[in-house]
């Protein structure tokens, strides 16, 4: 109800709430043919994203943008020694961030594959489902959030009655990652999604809006996620005992054009900069440049691959990417029409921040061409 009323508000368009029971039903809808917002846990935002859609943001928990896993156990359960290849595990689900994804990595950076380690492993559809289960014996470990300095708010267990957390000890933290965000899948309009943003990102102003993010998403408030969410790809290749060396060493790395034959091709090209960044720019350090530019364009990319283009190169402040090409659709002109159109939505939504920081405005030159052009590589590829 609160969901529906503070939305009823602030978008232009009927939001409808529904539950969805599991992570699993959750990326389904997401990258189905519907239109759909979510609050989704990162893996799920991450696998939209990769999918055409986005996710622009993320909740603050206890005043942190990420979190860590606590691994549970019982106080009278000893886990050490020739116990370790005996352990019975609950787990949230395989998508779940804090409930597998994190132990399991874990696991894998001590040298142990969790299959010697589990001789069990049980699904539940939350973590109070978990800890009951740890604590009637069903379990041995579960894992559950922890915020702050490594890891010690813990509200599931903090929500526990005092005889039931008593009963409990923490074993150890894992490293973090990051928060659950809002998703949207790729068929919701640029228009409703920046509607939906500003609405998310002025919530904390008021006090309808304290009480949706307390009471719906336990979180104080929402902030952008520029990355995309980029860094659930080394979380979950981490949790398979793999790395991104590894599969650096695994995979040859090639350029999008690399593999493209030299032809003539009907394509539109979108070449965009941003209006003085080096003056604007000039005065600030160099790090803090590189965390700017990548802010700016993380979501000017996103703009062009949700639509079926490819960024061929990064020229500075500038955005070069094609449509068309290697894959063409009808309507092409028309998607990297509608992806300048929301670079500039994005960047008009970042222009108060810069301001604000940096004392000046931020503004974004696209240009379009449609039509016949030489597709290969260039000099030695």
């Amino acid at each position: 109800e609160h969901f529906e009323a503070f939305f009823r508000k602030t978008v232009s368009q009927r939001i409808k709430p529904i539950a969805i029971d599991s992570h699993t039903a959750m990326c389904e809808a997401l990258l189905g043919r519907m239109p759909v917002i979510a609050w989704a846990p990162p893996m799920a935002c991450a696998r939209v994203v990769t999918h055409g859609g986005d996710a622009p943001l993320r909740l603050i928990r206890h005043g942190c943008n990420t979190c860590r896993a606590a691994v549970v156990h019982r106080r009278d359960r000893i886990i050490e020694g020739d116990v370790l290849n005996q352990l019975s595990a609950v787990w949230i689900g395989q998508d779940s961030t804090a409930g597998y994804l994190l132990p399991r990595a874990w696991l894998w950076s001590q040298g142990v594959p969790p299959e010697r380690m589990l001789r069990k492993e049980l699904f539940v559809q939350s973590y109070p489902a978990a800890l009951q289960a740890v604590l009637t014996g069903r379990a041995d470990i579960t894992t559950v959030p922890a915020y702050g300095h490594r890891g010690k708010r813990t509200p599931a267990l903090d929500d526990l009655r005092r005889s039931e957390r008593e009963q409990l000890q923490i074993l150890l933290t894992t490293d973090s990652a990051p928060n659950d965000g809002i998703a949207f899948s790729a068929e919701v309009s640029p228009a409703i999604q920046s509607e939906v943003v500003s609405a998310f990102l002025e919530a904390a102003s008021s006090v309808e809006g304290r009480t949706l993010l307390r009471e719906v998403f336990g979180a104080e408030q929402l902030e952008y996620c520029e990355d995309g969410f980029a860094s659930m790809g080394a979380v979950l290749l981490a949790s398979q005992g793999l790395s991104n060396s590894k599969v650096e060493h695994q995979a040859q790395i090639e350029t999008p054009w690399s593999h493209w034959s030299e032809e003539l091709k009907f394509a539109t090209i979108l070449f965009a900069d941003i209006v003085d960044f080096t003056a604007c720019t000039s005065t600030l350090q160099p790090d803090v440049v590189h965390e700017l530019t990548n802010e700016i364009f993380a979501p000017l990319t996103r703009a062009v691959e949700r639509r079926g283009g490819t960024v061929l190169k990064y020229i500075g402040d500038c955005i070069m990417a094609v449509f068309g090409v290697p894959r063409a659709h009808e309507d092409d002109p028309h998607r990297a029409a509608e992806a300048a159109l929301e670079m500039s939505e994005r960047l008009h939504q970042l222009d108060e921040r810069f301001e604000k920081r940096y004392g000046s405005r931020i503004r974004l030159r696209t240009g379009l061409h449609t039509g016949l052009v030489m597709v290969g590589a260039v000099g030695g590829g």
